[in-house]
């Protein structure tokens, strides 16, 4: 079975593109690059970073970004999740859960109260 990273390298070359060029239109570093095109992913910060350098990759390359994941995937299988990946994520509600309604009215109610003060004593 084909190298996943070589599979890159030979799309790449097919277009008359460089590594070079690749890091320079992507913005990708040449580490990464290297990375990729060695199948060096353990290298790389994780599966997201992984994914979103695909799809810089194959879209400077002239490939359809969706399907280069895809084979990616396929050629490594489930890779582990980092730990940005697996990172809680930020939610709207408080610790204590959503702020109840009467705070809300109650702020607004000072706000308005605020600014009517303003405009009497001002």
């Amino acid at each position: 079975m084909e190298s996943f990273g070589r599979y890159l390298v030979q799309q790449r070359e097919l277009r008359g593109l460089t590594a070079e060029d690749v890091v320079r239109v992507t913005k990708l570093s040449p580490v990464a690059v290297r990375s990729l095109e060695s199948d060096r992913f353990d290298q790389l910060p994780g599966r997201t970073f992984v994914v979103g350098y695909l799809r810089a990759y194959a879209t400077c390359v002239g490939l359809n970004p969706d399907e280069v994941v895809l084979r990616w995937e396929e050629h490594v299988g489930s890779m582990p999740p980092s730990a940005e990946d697996e990172a809680p994520r930020m939610s709207l509600k408080g610790a204590a859960g959503p702020m109840p309604i009467r705070w809300v009215f109650a702020g607004a109610i000072a706000a308005v109260a605020g600014v009517a003060l303003w405009l009497i004593l001002g």
